[in-house]
């Protein structure tokens, strides 16, 4: 087996050891896709709202508002709306 196959392999089995470890295993792709990518944002900054949700994603802001909204109800994040702008969501990992 190739060095690159193998450390491929093992980074593949710890994010897989992660995800249990967090209890997102069940999650679809698109809601792992959505939390990793609020991840990301609030590693770069310390604010994340819908919009960057969508912009790191790639996704519809209807699949990541509904997504959102599951990751929400399964206490992963939370949802404040945000003093600046009341048509917006500021979000809070809480894992």
């Amino acid at each position: 087996m190739s060095l690159f196959r193998k450390q491929l392999s093992e980074a593949v089995s710890l994010v897989s050891n992660l995800e249990q470890d967090i209890r997102i295993v069940s999650l679809t792709s698109s809601q792992k896709k959505i939390l990793y990518s609020v991840l990301l944002k609030k590693n770069d900054s310390k604010d994340c709202n819908i919009s960057n949700v969508i912009e790191y994603s790639n996704l519809s802001r209807s699949t990541v508002f509904k997504s959102l909204k599951f990751l929400e109800a399964m206490k992963l994040i939370a949802l404040q709306q945000s003093d600046n702008d009341r048509r917006e969501f500021n979000i809070e990992v809480i894992l």
